[in-house]
Formats: C-alpha cells, structure tokens, sequence
C-alpha cells in the first residue's frame, strides 16, 4: 500500500470539551499515519478551543481552523476548503475511529479502486463498551450508483457523512453542506453516490457513534426537522426520470414523515 497517500480528517468542533479528547485519542493513534486532520473550531465557547490546542502541540499533523459559530454545515464546508488529501473522511467531534479503520479503508479503497469506501458503525455511550467490541471478518459488496441510490433511500445504507472514505475529487466542484438545514447529510449523501464511479460497502469497523442527550436525532419535534422532507422533495425532482429510484425516494419520504 502507498502510505504518501494522504487522507484530511474534517472534525467539526463546538462545545464538546467532556468528548473531544477521546476523539482526537482515537484519531492520532490510527495504525495509517500519514493524516491531514482538519479540526474546525465552530465558535465554542467552553474549553473544546484549549484541549485542541493541547493537542496540536504534541501533534503536527493537526491544523485548527477557527471561526464563528455557523453550524455543522458551515465548520464542514470550511475544512473542506483547507483540505489537501487524497481522502476525506469526516468525524463527529463525540465520535470515536476504531484504531485499524482508516488503514483498511485505504487498502480496499485502492484494492477495488472506489472513490466512495462505507464502514460500518457501532453506537456507544460510554467509552469502556468500545473495548467489548469485536471486528468481523472482512466482507465487502461493491455498488454503481443506480444500486447504492437504491439501498439508500430504501434505508438499508448509512446516509451520514462520516464513516466514509471519500475521493477528494468527489468534492472538488462545488460539493457543499446546506448551511442552516437539519439533517444535511440527506441533501448532499446521495450527490457523492452520483459522482462516483463505485461505491464499496463494507463490514469494516469504522466509527464509534456516540448516542448523547441534546442530539438531532433524539431531540423532540421542532419545525426545524421539515429540512429532511425538504431534501427529500430535492430528489425527488432530480430523479423525475428515473422511476426506479424515484420509488424508493417516495419510500424514504413515508418513513421519514413517520419518524418526526
């Protein structure tokens, strides 16, 4: 494998100071070493801003962007702009890498030759269950787009942004998070499946989910939530034409409705 090849770690960070240094532990301690990491300090206001700081001054590697607080959109747009890697991979700054994962994304990566390698995630609460954790033996499909579209929006593939290793020229014309929306990943996962050639779907173990009080998912009802209708009503114009995937956004609307 060609370890000159980089990836950029995008971490968005805003007042996470209780979660922040196990991520970062988690990162600078992955088996793949040549690492971009992008921390995007989104206006914090408690101590998140001095644990980065803490450490970059152990870790080259690490650069701190800050800026004013715009939301996760914003602090990703933003690090996608300083990034100069072969590979994005975005991380929550609560979540945690298993210690392997970046290094066997790269080798099926360039193995299968797929601009877009999805990991699998496990939730966690607290850190001591990540040690009871097993990997599995390595098990891989590899999709076009027509199929990978397909199993999304019928739910049976991780939508989220992070616990994908992602080819940078993915998103180097233009790609952006909808700054201000609610579930952004919605409006902008299903653009990175129509710009890539291949996508690999895998049963490596990529991210350690936190599962927090105050998250989007399991906040109560506010009106903000329309955004993933919204996102949805944008496929489903795209996709006028293509009455497969057309269903299966009808699909993913219905259950989405029945979720707020």
């Amino acid at each position: 494998m060609n370890n000159d090849l980089t990836i950029s770690l995008i971490i968005p960070v805003y007042n996470v100071e209780d979660f922040v240094g196990e991520c970062l532990d988690s990162v600078i301690e992955q088996t793949y070493k040549k690492l971009e990491i992008l921390i995007i300090n989104d206006g914090s206001t408690d101590n998140s801003k001095k644990i980065c700081e803490s450490y970059k001054e152990n870790d080259k590697r690490i650069q701190i962007i800050n800026q004013k607080n715009g939301g996760l959109s914003a602090a990703r747009n933003t690090g996608m702009k300083y990034a100069t890697g072969n590979w994005i991979f975005f991380l929550d700054s609560d979540d945690v890498l298993e210690r392997s994962a970046l290094e066997k994304l790269v080798k099926l990566s360039i193995q299968e030759d797929s601009d877009i390698v999805i990991s699998r995630s496990v939730k966690f609460k607290n850190i001591s269950q990540i040690k009871k954790v097993k990997d599995e033996r390595l098990k891989y499909k590899n999709c076009n787009t027509q199929e990978s579209l397909d199993l999304y929006f019928y739910r049976k593939l991780s939508g989220y942004s992070w616990g994908k290793l992602i080819k940078k020229n993915l998103i180097d014309n233009g790609f952006k998070f909808p700054v201000g929306k609610l579930y952004e990943d919605v409006y902008t996962t299903p653009e990175l499946f129509i710009k890539a050639n291949q996508i690999t779907i895998t049963n490596i173990l990529g991210v350690f989910y936190r599962q927090r009080n105050g998250s989007i998912v399991n906040s109560k009802f506010s009106t903000s939530k329309l955004d993933i209708l919204e996102a949805d009503k944008k496929w489903i114009n795209y996709f006028q034409n293509n009455y497969k995937i057309l269903n299966a956004v009808y699909s993913h609307s219905f259950f989405n409705i029945m979720d707020l």
